[in-house]
């Protein structure tokens, strides 16, 4: 009676499926599952032909919720839809933060803090009016996308591999339209003033180059190398990462993003290597270093030795980043409250800008890493938007439930590749830049670790 009784509780705490468990397994949470939900309401709602609302509404947000267009004025519109569309996307994301009870508190802090403490420092230090000391929060909304990103993915379900099928589709439509914009495009659209365009843009140093954001295709990039690793003879793996890596060397020509992107690449690798071979790769990498250093200190002027040392040949940029270094750390450390809480800062439409008050043109603190952060937000900002990467981060490196291996875990682990990506850029870039990346990521391994539709119709947990 009592093993009857026990079974029909698994029954119940099933979420609705009827999926009878061992006499020893512990019933599971009630949770939903991944791919029910759309189906359920059709059958063919995650076929792209019948253009399920829920289907379209998940496709149309991948690029918003990681801000591909977030910054790119060229594009009109969809720049303006995609300032808005946190706000757009956040009645969904209510269910999330009433069940959940462990990441939502540090989300929910940082959110609260950024966008009601720091406007407040902001009118204090600069004199802002509260309309624009309420602007400069636009940036961090996207840290929103943790809740309502992962509450409309709730509410469509959309089945894993359809979903990664579209991240995977869009990484290769970037790439194409990226080659199809270099080709075609006259040079007479690029330009060397930023407040003209952020998509083509031109300077001595690195001439012609597109800033497209990459996010999709670099998703694409870390998933070939794992499935390359995975499936040890399948070479055609390979051309996507290597194609991916020629258009940010040929058409991106953002050091930043193509060093964090190798270092990935390489973790990657490590990570599959026996412990004997890893001990070989680290000595080798050391070595050709160390040779490579040599080289470049020892051989004549005019020779090969100049090509490498052209590759940190950092123009301009190096000086700027020190002088904003340098006037921010002067404002930081200029009184107790500017360091705590931090000074807030100015948007690029204010009648007086920080360019202005620092008497200027280049100062940029999207520039300086996480020293412009604790200008903005102070210590206990950083604290928090640290700690909002420290969960994408244990997200990241989990094992998660699916095979490691297997598509399925690959792709996770593309995903978590993304987040570790865009942390190692915070050493150079600000992490609040585009911190819709992190915050949606998250939110899609969450949302993807919380079970597998088995073929029968149950849940496959690892």
């Amino acid at each position: 009676m009592s093993g009857g009784r026990g079974r029909v509780l698994a029954l119940k705490a099933g979420g609705g499926r009827i999926r009878p468990l061992a006499g020893t397994d512990a019933p599971p949470l009630p949770r939903p599952m991944v791919g029910d939900g759309v189906e359920a309401a059709g059958g063919v709602g995650e076929v792209f032909g019948s253009l399920h609302w829920k289907t379209v509404l998940v496709f149309v947000s991948l690029p918003m919720v990681l801000q591909v267009f977030h910054y790119m004025i060229d594009v009109g519109p969809v720049y303006y839809l995609s300032k808005i569309w946190p706000l757009a996307l956040l009645p969904l994301g209510l269910k999330v933060f009433r069940e959940f009870s462990g990441e939502k508190v540090i989300y929910g802090f940082a959110i609260v803090y950024l966008t009601g403490v720091t406007p407040i420092m902001s009118m204090i230090h600069f004199d802002n009016n509260v309309v624009d000391a309420l602007a400069t929060t636009v940036k961090v909304w996207p840290l929103t996308y943790f809740f309502s990103f992962l509450g409309l993915l709730w509410i469509a379900r959309p089945q894993e591999d359809r979903l990664r099928a579209q991240v995977l589709g869009l990484g290769l439509a970037t790439l194409a339209v990226m080659w199809l914009m270099w080709i075609f495009i006259p040079k007479s659209f690029y330009s060397s003033q930023i407040g003209m365009t952020k998509l083509f843009l031109w300077d001595e140093l690195r001439s012609y180059h597109i800033y497209f954001p990459m996010t999709f295709s670099l998703i694409l990039l870390f998933y070939s190398v794992r499935r390359f690793l995975s499936t040890h003879r399948a070479w055609i793996w390979m051309l996507p990462a290597l194609f991916g890596l020629l258009t940010m060397a040929v058409i991106l020509k953002q050091r930043t993003t193509i060093a964090a992107a190798l270092v990935v690449v390489g973790l990657i690798v490590l990570r599959r290597l026996p412990r004997p071979m890893l001990i070989g790769a680290v000595a080798l990498g050391g070595a050709l270093a160390v040779l490579g250093g040599v080289i470049v200190l020892l051989a004549p002027p005019g020779g090969p030795a100049d090509a490498i040392t052209s590759l940190f040949d950092f123009g301009g940029s190096l000086s700027v980043r020190q002088q904003t270094a340098a006037k921010a750390a002067g404002v930081i450390f200029a009184s107790p409250l500017s360091w705590i809480l931090g000074s807030g800062a100015i948007t690029r439409l204010s009648p007086v800008t920080l360019n202005d008050i620092f008497a200027s043109k280049m100062f940029f603190l999207a520039d300086i890493g996480w020293l412009g952060v604790l200008f903005e937000y102070g210590a206990i900002g950083s604290i928090l938007i640290a700690l909002v990467y420290a969960i994408g981060l244990r997200r990241a490196l989990r094992s998660g439930i699916a095979p490691p291996g297997s598509p399925a875990g690959d792709f996770r682990g593309a995903l978590g590749d993304m987040i570790v990506m865009v942390s190692v850029e915070t050493l150079i870039y600000s992490p609040v830049f585009t911190p819709g990346i992190v915050a949606g990521l998250t939110a899609f391994l969450i949302y993807l670790d919380k079970g597998v539709p088995a073929r029968g119709g149950g849940m496959q947990r690892g």
